[in-house]
């Protein structure tokens, strides 16, 4: 029977139905409390209600015996009211605050209020606003009201109301209040609650009864899913059913959670890769957009040799199709001072953006005032400037803000080593990412247009060294029809120099100031001048011998310039000689020594005459400077001609300086290559430097070229002497 009992206490519907049985209980507590409450407070008010009529009634009743003072008269409605049980104690007040009546329902029993006291006159003084006025006491309720001489005649329905006519006039002839025992109230308060707690209990009572029947029956289904679990278990004699239901709750809920989290972390999986497979989507579509019009770009580009004539049509078919708001090509060039600026060439915006440069004259910029001078460094590299504007340092920001620029890719458009320029795509309303397969794409076109751009220069050139090799043949040809043309002249020039002097003897004779005379001397100073010309070209138009001898360089820079002094004179160039006395001598060809200077001397008069065109008030120079100098070894070992045992510290220079258009670095770096030319065809071969550079290695000489762009140029050549031939 014990085992039982315990078994039955541990049950699972025992334990359920002990916490209902708690939980009524308290329930019906909490019930019992309130609802003893409200009784008693309903209570307490039926006793205000009952008190406050009868203080009215006894002021009703003795206005008269109160506005006269008669205490006699008063006595009868005073014995009146102790006929009521819970009556023990009347008072009647003047309006003054005397005492015309106290009188209790037991003489023997002492007074409960102190009539005279200064609690009591307080409270009377407040009649006179609230008219009537209740107090509680440890022992009684007391209730006080006005006296009033005149009212009205519907006051004894008023002693059982609350409202009192305060808007008409009333005499106060004095107060009265009734005492009323709390004894017949705790009285009632306690069968109050002794009906109240029976109630409870025996509604308890049918409620436990009930709840456990039902709870017998509804966890029969309950009791057998336990023996079930404790089967599985392998424990049939546990003696906690709710220890075992809250383990296999707990089991089952975890279960739950790992399935959740399982499906959670699959979700979140697949949701990623859906987004990830759309993000791809998009890439690739855009990719195959791009790669679409770069494969066109490919065919108009690199079949057709002038690319500029599709550029506008290129650009545009890609901006519409990749939804850009603008693509530009800018062609990079440098500016007199020697900065580098980026030309707008061809731009294509969409519709309601504007371009770039709208309203400006000037489509250009220069990175070194915007201070962008890193995008320079990036392109010579390859690399591209690609991101959103806020990522971008600040005042680099402040200049895309302006041009409505909020994500870019710009992407150099190289020709071999040099940066021709470059394409950029922009978004001018929102941000965006660019992945790298639309950067490989646009990469791609920038390539393209590179080697557009390339192979249209090298088709250029191609046709410019053919014409200037045809032209160079055409020299060739000139330089052996000039020696021809020499010999035949030579015969004629010294029949004439012969009659000349003969005229010149004769007319001495006869009259030696004579303008005769004089003019028979002209006549033999020019041609003795024509036969020198004719000699310097024919020994200029001459094969070198090839062979090496000691020479005063002072005597084939006279020869060079016998070509250019009249032509210079004709042409306006100063023409400033400076030649040092007693040179030493140095193992040299004459003949191209001579061809150097030549060279030098013609690339130096086409200089200033070029930029004469462009500065009308310049005043053309040309100096050729020929000295020599003792430098320090480590000064000389600086000198790339080749030196041995008998290369001695002293040098000779030869400069040839012009204040012409001079050269940038580009210019510089390439003028010694074969065919390179700035001039026009028919102006140049572009052979004349590219030869002389080949016979100053040949005669182991030292060339240095200083040149600006706007300033002029000077080539300036060092020739070793050897220790015998020095000064």
């Amino acid at each position: 029977m014990i085992k039982r009992f315990r078994r039955l206490q541990m049950s699972f519907s025992a334990k359920i139905i002990f916490l209902l049985i708690i939980t009524m209980v308290c329930m019906s507590a909490i019930f019992n409390i309130i609802l003893i409450s409200v009784q008693k407070e309903a209570l307490k008010s039926s006793l205000n209600t009952q008190g406050t009529s009868l203080v009215r009634m006894l002021a009703h009743t003795v206005r008269l015996a109160v506005f006269t003072e008669n205490s006699n008269e008063m006595l009868a409605p005073v014995e009146g009211l102790f006929l009521q049980d819970d009556v023990v104690e009347v008072v009647i007040w003047n309006t003054e605050g005397k005492v015309l009546l106290q009188k209790t329902k037991d003489p023997a029993e002492k007074l409960r209020v102190n009539a005279e006291s200064e609690d009591i006159q307080a409270v009377l003084s407040k009649l006179d606003v609230s008219n009537q006025l209740i107090m509680e006491t440890k022992e009684s309720f007391i209730y006080f009201s006005q006296i009033f001489f005149n009212i009205s005649s519907n006051t004894e329905e008023n002693w059982y109301v609350d409202e009192v006519d305060i808007g008409s006039e009333k005499d106060i002839v004095g107060h009265a209040a009734v005492i009323l025992s709390k004894e017949f109230f705790e009285i009632g308060v306690r069968n109050i609650l002794i009906q109240t707690c029976v109630s409870i209990l025996i509604f308890l009572c049918i409620g436990i009864l009930i709840t456990f029947f039902i709870i017998r029956k509804m966890t029969e289904p309950l009791q057998d899913l336990m023996m079930v679990i404790k089967k599985n278990k392998g424990d049939t004699t546990a003696p906690d059913d709710l220890a075992i239901l809250t383990a296999t709750y707990d089991s089952m809920i975890k279960d739950l959670e790992r399935s959740f989290t399982t499906i959670s972390e699959l979700n979140d999986g697949l949701e990623e890769d859906i987004a990830k497979r759309k993000r791809l989507e998009g890439i690739l579509l855009r990719r195959d957009k791009a790669l679409a019009a770069v494969t066109d770009m490919a065919v108009y580009l690199l079949l057709n040799s002038d690319w500029q004539a599709y550029a506008e049509k290129l650009i545009a078919r890609l901006g519409a199709d990749m939804a850009y708001s603008r693509v530009h090509i800018f062609q990079h060039h440098y500016d007199e001072k020697g900065d580098l600026l980026a030309k707008q060439k061809y731009e294509w915006v969409a519709e309601h953006i504007n371009g770039i440069f709208d309203g400006r004259v000037t489509k250009s910029f220069s990175y070194k005032e915007l201070d962008i001078e890193r995008w320079v460094e990036s392109f010579r590299k390859g690399e591209l400037i690609s991101g959103n504007s806020l990522d971008f340092p600040e005042n680099e920001v402040a200049w895309l803000n302006n041009n409505q620029i909020k994500s870019l890719v710009y992407a150099p458009i190289l020709t071999g080593e040099n940066c021709w320029g470059f394409i950029g795509f922009e978004e001018c309303s929102v941000e965006r990412k660019w992945e790298q397969p639309e950067l490989d794409a646009l990469k791609t076109t920038a390539t393209l247009f590179g080697t557009a751009i390339l192979r249209q220069k090298m088709e250029s050139d191609i046709a410019n060294q053919q014409a200037q090799i045809a032209h160079a043949g055409r020299l060739t040809a000139l330089g052996e029809m000039a020696s021809g043309i020499g010999h035949e002249i030579h015969q004629p020039l010294s029949v004439i120099n012969l009659n000349a002097e003969a005229c010149q003897s004769y007319l001495a004779k006869l009259e030696p100031d004579g303008l005769a005379t004089e003019a028979a001397a002209d006549i033999t100073g020019q041609v003795n001048k024509i036969k020198r010309l004719i000699d310097n070209m024919r020994r200029f138009s001459r094969l070198s011998s090839g062979q090496l001898e000691y020479i005063d360089l002072s005597l084939p820079l006279k020869n060079s310039l016998t070509f250019y002094q009249e032509q210079f004179r004709l042409n306006n160039i100063q023409l400033n000689v400076e030649i040092r006395k007693n040179l030493p001598l140095v193992r040299s060809d004459i003949q191209k020594f001579e061809q150097i200077l030549v060279n030098f001397l013609s690339n130096a008069r086409h200089a200033v005459d070029t930029r004469k065109k462009k500065e009308v008030d310049l005043q053309k120079e040309v100096a050729v400077t020929l000295d020599y100098m003792n430098v320090s070894s480590e000064e000389l070992s600086k000198l790339t001609f080749s030196k041995d045992e008998k290369t001695s510290n002293q040098i000779i220079r030869v400069e040839v300086k012009d204040n012409g258009i001079g050269m940038d670095d580009e210019t510089k770096k390439r003028c010694l290559e074969p065919f390179f030319t700035t001039k026009d065809v028919g102006d140049g071969t572009g052979l004349g430097l590219s030869v002389s550079y080949a016979i100053i290695q040949e005669l182991n000489f030292h060339l240095e070229i200083e040149s600006r762009k706007g300033k002029g140029t000077v080539f300036r050549l060092y020739i070793p002497v050897e220790k015998e031939k020095q000064k």
